[in-house]
């Protein structure tokens, strides 16, 4: 217990459930971030990530908390639940330009709120 670190996190999934905007495409995560060690079987982590979301296209950035539950006698394999809040749109509204009747200005107004539920296998590749 107590021990901290970084990580390298990401993930692949697609919407059968909410029947989002952007469904019909793979949805995909990467991120980086901390953990803290409760003990060897809890870890709870938090990051932040870019993703192609099933809700809105054009990716999104989020910050992440998930907390990690690790079994077995090395405890290399477990299961993870958190929670994901950020923004989507960003590549038509942060980066993006649009034009109007005088020239271009910047879209912020393209920029939604999105968040997500992440349940899923968690795998430590080093310990």
């Amino acid at each position: 217990g107590g021990a901290t670190g970084y990580l390298l996190y990401g993930g692949v999934g697609k919407d059968w459930l909410f029947n989002g905007d952007n469904k019909e495409k793979l949805a995909w995560h990467v991120g980086i971030g901390t953990y803290f060690a409760i003990d060897d079987n809890n870890t709870v982590a938090w990051g932040l990530s870019i993703s192609e979301t099933p809700v809105v296209e054009n990716y999104a950035m989020m910050c992440d908390i998930n907390y990690d539950y690790f079994w077995g006698k090395n405890k290399t394999f477990g299961v993870f639940g958190g929670l994901g809040l950020g923004a989507g749109h960003l590549k038509d509204g942060y980066f993006g330009f649009q034009e109007e009747e005088f020239g271009h200005r910047f879209g912020y107004e393209k920029i939604v709120f999105v968040w997500d539920i992440q349940v899923g296998i968690a795998v430590r590749l080093f310990r």
